[in-house]
């Protein structure tokens, strides 16, 4: 089967559908840099196969369909999400999520990085400083997601464990940015919270 083409060929039970995973729902290749476009296709193609008026009411078929165009909505928002996407990956690999096993930071440099970014945070008063501050996350992001993806790929699970905790850092400094100074429309454009 192409990566680029999803197809369903046979009838998934239920437990199948809770147990696979997003990307062989979606029939992406497991990584963590995707191709978000080809997801979106994938996902679009599925869910026209499984639309409701394909099917008869009232009828296995259109139960089956139904499940399976959830589990389909369910992997796709996996996917499109870095974080949850770095989690379902984790996952694949047989390992634990850091946060929930009680890993913390262990890196010093990212630690300190860590509390100025928290203090750049705290003293982001205008639309422009939260802007700021949500252009150096990004750019942090980037690097972070290049790490988890080389570590993904090097199969170093301590490496996507401690990639996976940046991650986290980043993604929610980012939200607490939009939501402590301004809701960012978009970068360049925004609108005073209420």
């Amino acid at each position: 089967m192409s990566s680029d083409q999803p197809v369903i060929t046979e009838r998934m039970s239920v437990y199948e559908l809770d147990n696979a995973s997003p990307f062989a729902l979606l029939s992406i290749a497991p990584t963590f840099v995707l191709d978000i476009e080809m997801v979106k296709r994938n996902y679009t193609l599925l869910q026209e196969t499984l639309h409701p008026d394909r099917y008869p009411h009232q009828t296995k078929e259109a139960e089956v369909a139904c499940l399976m165009a959830s589990a389909i909505n369910q992997a796709y928002a996996i996917l499109r999400d870095p974080l949850r996407r770095a989690k379902a990956l984790l996952s694949l690999k047989g390992c634990s999520i850091p946060g929930e096993d009680g890993q913390t930071i262990r890196d010093p440099r990212f630690m300190e990085e860590a509390l100025t970014l928290k203090e750049l945070l705290e003293e982001a008063q205008t639309p422009e400083s939260c802007i700021h501050l949500i252009e150096i996350l990004s750019q942090k992001q980037k690097q972070v997601d290049e790490l988890f993806q080389a570590a993904f790929l090097a199969n170093d699970l301590v490496g996507m464990s401690d990639a996976y905790i940046r991650l986290s850092f980043i993604v929610k400094t980012k939200s607490d940015a939009r939501l402590d100074g301004v809701d960012i429309i978009r970068m360049g454009d925004y609108a005073p919270s209420a």
